[in-house]
């Protein structure tokens, strides 16, 4: 009998999240959307498609399951916490908890893990000291065939004239 009650709050959170129409899903999911279609976007250089699917579909998952699971949990609360109240004091009060709900799944959005987005930041910054490193050694090797060239000539052994002896 007591699990009824938690399978009858589980119907009402997912009645909460059912948006009442294409406007209010636009409201209520688009910015979760937006900001997964951005994090895709900002992808770093050289991220490939594959990665950048990952990337958005990461962080789509992340946003839009906080904000249906907080923002379900605080509409279906409200419903049955203020069930005395009047029907239109009733909505008011479910829709100001449901804004609550999706203010608090930004903590969830802002400090889970994004294992897609580490890898590709990982992978970025590998190539990136890769080619540092790649353009040292080639620095280097400068250096030392203008050294082997100055011994073969022989005027790597002559004292070189320095600046300031110059000036005096």
């Amino acid at each position: 009998m007591r699990f009824a009650g938690a399978k009858n709050f589980l119907k009402e959170v997912i009645d909460a999240v059912k948006p009442s129409g294409l406007g209010d899903a636009a409201m209520r999911f688009g910015p979760d959307l937006f900001m997964a279609g951005l994090a895709a976007a900002k992808a770093p250089q050289g991220t490939d498609a594959t990665g950048r699917a990952l990337i958005g579909l990461e962080d789509a998952g992340i946003g839009l399951g906080s904000s249906l699971l907080m923002g379900g949990l605080a509409r279906a609360g409200a419903r049955r916490g203020f069930a005395h109240l009047a029907p239109e004091l009733l909505e008011r009060r479910v829709d100001q908890a449901g804004i609550a709900g999706d203010v608090l799944a930004m903590v969830p959005t802002m400090t889970l893990p994004r294992p897609a987005w580490d890898a590709a930041v990982e992978k970025a910054i590998r190539g990136q000291s890769n080619q540092e490193e790649f353009q040292q050694q080639a620095e280097q090797g400068d250096l030392e065939a203008h050294l082997l060239a100055s011994l073969m000539q022989g005027t790597a052994l002559l004292p070189q004239p320095q600046a300031a002896n110059l000036l005096m």
